[in-house]
């Protein structure tokens, strides 16, 4: 009887003094867990990142074909009778809109990449990010929390307020200096490739608001 009851209560001691142990190393294993999760989160985010790279790197030359090819034919559309000398950053802040650290200016961002030819295409991709969620915001359509920037601009066009070529010609060009953000090396060509098209995208930005703000200028609209 009293083997019985031993073999009982060693049965039941285990579970006792293994809560017991987590109860009393539980600060340690936290921190322990929280580092494990971190780390894990971090490899997970490097595979992401570094496959979605990897997809744009390998149309990266078409992507920019394909965005310059989405502008042909439409660079009459922006001359100094219909846009006037307003920028960006003073249309932003009539509109009481987040202004762009740099005013989107392109040959800063030229300069800035006979430097360092990433930075300069990370600073040109929040300007194009800043750009658009603006239109969303004066559209009724703000950008929303985790959503991707690609999957923004293309609601945007589904709801109309950008047109089709427009948002073909964002994507392209943000997934770009989306794989040059990664690491990935542009060439010489195609980082002037990237602002040609970039110079393009902000003409068509300030129009987009002088024809939809026609107060924010006094020049004639066509």
């Amino acid at each position: 009887m009293h083997k019985e009851i031993a073999i009982v209560i060693g049965h039941l001691s285990w579970p006792v003094f293994f809560s017991a142990w987590i109860y009393y190393f539980r600060r340690p294993l936290n921190a322990a867990f929280e580092v494990l999760t971190a780390v894990i989160a971090r490899a997970s985010n490097i595979e992401f990142s570094h496959s979605g790279t990897t997809l744009a790197l390998k149309d990266i030359s078409k992507a920019l074909a394909d965005a310059q090819t989405a502008t042909a034919g439409k660079e009459d559309a922006f001359n100094a009778s219909s846009i006037g000398s307003i920028d960006l950053n003073t249309i932003f802040e009539k509109l009481q809109l987040q202004t762009s650290p740099s005013n989107f200016d392109i040959t800063y961002y030229q300069q800035l990449a006979k430097k360092d030819a990433t930075l300069a295409i990370m600073g040109l991709r929040r300007d194009l990010e800043i750009s658009l969620e603006n239109i969303g915001s004066v559209s009724d359509q703000p950008r929303k929390p985790r959503e991707s920037f690609v999957a923004f601009v293309t609601r945007l066009q589904r709801e109309e307020i950008i047109e089709l070529d427009q948002r073909l010609t964002v994507s392209k060009l943000y997934s770009v200096c989306s794989a040059a953000a990664h690491g990935q090396n542009l060439e010489s060509m195609q980082v002037e490739q990237v602002f040609v098209i970039a110079t393009f995208l902000k003409k068509q930005m300030i129009a987009w608001f002088v024809k939809n703000f026609p107060n924010l200028t006094n020049q004639p609209q066509k």
